[in-house]
């Protein structure tokens, strides 16, 4: 079977940003008047960053957690981009479907603002046909997912998505129709 559009997660499958969220998220926590540890913050990196602010923040104060980060967003420093890493021959995996005609998707729960600025940074925004992030459109990654195979105009089973997580498995178990399988149940075929 040909894949005629693969869609990737962002975060940990296409640039390493984990040191990036642990110190960020857990500067806007200790601006917020929170005393959350890295170790705690980075337990939480990979949930959506309001759920994040909801244990750890004091109540009331999300929303002036998400209003800080989307200013640093917008002005990332040369030191936050010396936490983030691109993966290993994401460039050249990206050239290689480009070649082929496989057209390419990025769904994240990260915002517009990272997002923007660092598929910028890696040189990243011309591999891909679309790019929903997190508040682009208020729906679930599966739902996104879905949203792009209806305007390709393609089966579902034409459709792979590309992630790092438990909760990718689950993104890409709804595209298939069936249960979440481990990394390791589907290298043996199970």
């Amino acid at each position: 079977m040909k894949y005629r559009v693969i869609a990737f997660d962002y975060d940990g499958t296409l640039v390493d940003t984990f040191r990036f969220h642990v110190n960020t998220i857990g500067r806007i926590v200790r601006e917020c008047g929170a005393c959350a540890s890295k170790e705690e913050i980075a337990r939480l990196v990979g949930i959506p960053l309001d759920a994040i602010f909801e244990q750890t923040l004091p109540k009331g104060k999300n929303e002036e957690a998400l209003l800080k980060l989307k200013k640093l967003y917008k002005n990332i420093l040369p030191s936050d981009w010396q936490n983030m890493k691109l993966i290993e021959y994401v460039k050249e995996t990206l050239d290689e479907l480009k070649m082929q005609g496989v057209r390419i998707a990025l769904i994240t729960n990260s915002h517009r603002d990272l997002i923007s600025a660092s598929l910028a940074y890696f040189q990243l925004d011309s591999y891909f046909d679309w790019v929903l992030a997190a508040g682009d459109v208020m729906l679930s990654k599966e739902e996104r997912l879905g949203r792009i195979q209806q305007e390709a105009k393609v089966e579902k089973q034409e459709v792979l998505y590309v992630g790092d997580t438990a909760g990718d498995i689950a993104v890409r178990a709804g595209l298939c129709g069936g249960e979440p399988r481990s990394a390791q149940s589907t290298r043996q075929g199970r």
